[in-house]
């Protein structure tokens, strides 16, 4: 591997491979070094080797690319700086063979510099990224063939110039959690976003696929400025974590095909900032692979879907009254029908007892036996006490019970009849 590093260099000629039996690796930098070096490369390239940068800015300029390079890695202060290079199409920059990727752990400050200029990523590989790519005055991040896993952030242009993130038809962008955008993102492929914030607009078009569904057990909530999804498009949720599915802070069109994965019977928050009349999509759901009955409606700003099976019937806790789940005491309520409330749980088999906006810290006082076959718990720190019993006595056709918390769902058999004056803390 041949090693630059330095301050202020430049080279204008070619770099090339001179093995006969395999490309050569340039390596710019030395991430354990205390100086950050700086080159600058106008020239040629056709080694075919990996190209990899820490500690270090490697700047390209005039129609200078590294493309012949079979990896581009950016490691712990690895800078690549395209600003000044217009390398395939002018003020464009395509990684045609060059698969992109960060050292693993070790990526604080690996950044991607596109001034005004657009990064094209076809080269069909597996690419992934988790440093800062920045670009201004309406520059594009495409990727075009092949999938990019994001796991940095994307600041490309703000505002009247607020730069763009496309994915082409058969091509995949993963989201990961902790990701930040201030671009737009137009959609022909698949969008995979396992949570993160995109502070443009995200639009799913015809034929292209939306979906967090990747790992099961973790709340993946996307918020984005608006959402806008075509009449063939496909969104696919992942609601076994209870969380919402995305929250809209501006504007959402929402058509489609819907299908959701559920964790158990319940009420689910598909999206937030979105009105019913905004939403026309077709909806689907299941639970294990079994299909389930699901019924969207609107909560306040929140459109919702209720989940059942069989003959279950689901009531949802209000505490308008005290916070007592007992015979004669209220507190229940029809989800679909605000003038129901205050109404006696319905102590009979297959029970669906859901706990929604309710304010974290509560004590929900158990008193005497109440059946039930499933509890959810849609917010955090809600405590059941009390002297009374919780008698698992699920609907006898639609499989075992199940109490289903904020992080994931625990199944009957782990369950134990909750006796006098014991307590659980979500």
């Amino acid at each position: 591997m041949k090693e630059l590093v330095g301050v202020g260099r430049e080279f204008l000629g070619t770099i090339e491979d001179t093995r006969t039996t395999a490309g050569g690796n340039l390596k710019i930098g030395d991430a354990d070094s205390a100086q950050p070096y700086e080159f600058t490369f106008g020239g040629n390239a056709t080694y075919t080797g990996k190209t990899e940068i820490n500690n270090a800015t490697l700047k390209l300029t005039n129609t200078a690319s590294l493309d012949t390079s079979s990896d581009l890695i950016l490691g712990k202060g690895g800078i690549l700086d395209l600003s000044d290079t217009s390398a395939g199409s002018p003020d464009t920059y395509t990684m045609n063979h060059s698969k992109l990727s960060s050292t693993d752990g070790d990526n604080d400050g690996a950044t991607i510099k596109l001034g005004s200029n657009d990064l094209i990523i076809s080269n069909g590989e597996n690419n992934s990224f988790a440093g800062t790519i920045e670009g201004s005055s309406g520059s594009t991040l495409k990727v075009a063939s092949g999938s990019l896993n994001l796991a940095g952030n994307v600041n490309l242009a703000t505002g009247s110039d607020r730069g763009e993130t496309e994915v082409s038809y058969g091509s995949t962008l993963s989201l990961a959690p902790a990701i930040s955008m201030t671009s737009d993102v137009n959609v022909w492929g698949t969008l995979i976003a396992e949570g993160g914030t995109v502070n443009g607009d995200v639009a799913i078009k015809d034929n292209a696929t939306f979906t967090n569904n990747s790992d099961a057990g973790v709340s993946k909530t996307l918020t984005v400025n608006g959402f806008t999804t075509e009449s063939s498009s496909s969104l696919d949720f992942d609601m076994r974590a209870i969380g919402t599915g995305v929250i809209v802070k501006n504007s959402a069109n929402i058509a489609g095909d819907l299908a959701v994965t559920a964790a158990s019977d319940g009420i689910y928050t598909l999206f937030s900032g979105v009105d019913m009349a905004d939403f026309s999509a077709s909806t689907s759901v299941n639970i294990g692979g079994n299909a389930a009955k699901g019924i969207v409606w609107q909560d306040g700003d929140a459109i919702k879907m209720t989940v059942l099976t069989g003959d279950k019937y689901i009531q949802e806790w209000k505490g308008t009254e005290n916070n007592i789940w007992g015979d004669g005491n209220g507190n229940w309520t029809d989800p679909f029908n605000s003038e129901i409330l205050d109404a006696n749980w319905i102590n009979a088999s297959g029970g669906v007892a859901v706990f929604d906006g309710v304010t974290a810290g509560t004590t929900v006082t158990v008193v005497g036996q109440q059946n039930f076959d499933t509890i959810q718990f849609n917010n955090s720190n809600i405590t059941l006490g009390g002297t009374g019993t919780l008698l698992l006595n699920p609907e006898a056709t639609n499989g075992p019970a199940t109490i289903n918390v904020l992080d994931g769902t625990v199944p009957s058999w782990m369950i134990r009849v909750l006796m006098a004056a014991t307590t659980i803390c979500m």
